[in-house]
């Protein structure tokens, strides 16, 4: 998962560096991805009830999520469509859609479409307190209006029963439940 491979700290770390080193500048992250075919070495497993396709959705929106946390200006995964669907090498199968001449759209286009089209113009604002370590929460602003995505930051099938987010601690916003 990103929280997993610490995807977060990473990139603070080199926000950190271009603040110190190279001010003006912007910190770019391109080809990032998931396979979801079982044989590449970077592929999102199936994960309890959830199949690789829906692990690959959840992963990429939380990565997304954490780069904007990170500082970092520009985002862009690898690539659209899957090189090969049927392919089990690096980045063969990492798309939000199927190999060219298909282009059927997998789970992760539909997830990343709703990121995109419920967060824009929103910009990363914070990360809010849900005083239970298995649930993540992040908070983006958009002129007055504030959104919170919130989430189990784990690599398995983790569900958090009965957990109440502290609204009244960030002020009078709407929750954007983006779950995986």
């Amino acid at each position: 998962s990103p929280e997993a491979g610490q995807l977060r700290r990473r990139l603070e770390e080199m926000v950190k560096w271009r603040d110190h080193n190279a001010t003006g500048c912007e910190v770019w992250l391109t080809e990032f991805g998931y396979d979801t075919d079982p044989r590449s070495p970077i592929h999102a497993p199936a994960i309890g009830k959830m199949d690789a396709q829906t692990v690959q959705a959840a992963w990429l929106v939380r990565s997304y999520l954490l780069l904007a946390a990170a500082g970092v200006d520009r985002v862009a995964m690898f690539m659209l469509r899957d090189v090969d669907s049927k392919g089990g090498g690096v980045f063969e199968t990492c798309g939000l859609v199927t190999q060219k001449g298909e282009w059927k759209p997998k789970v992760s286009w539909y997830w990343v479409a709703t990121l995109k089209n419920r967060l824009k113009g929103y910009r990363f604002a914070g990360d809010v307190a849900t005083g239970n370590k298995n649930v993540m929460a992040l908070r983006f602003t958009r002129d007055k209006e504030e959104a919170i995505a919130l989430w189990c930051p784990t690599s398995e099938d983790k569900t958090v029963a009965d957990f109440a987010l502290p609204l009244g601690t960030v002020g009078g916003m709407a929750a954007l439940k983006l779950l995986g």
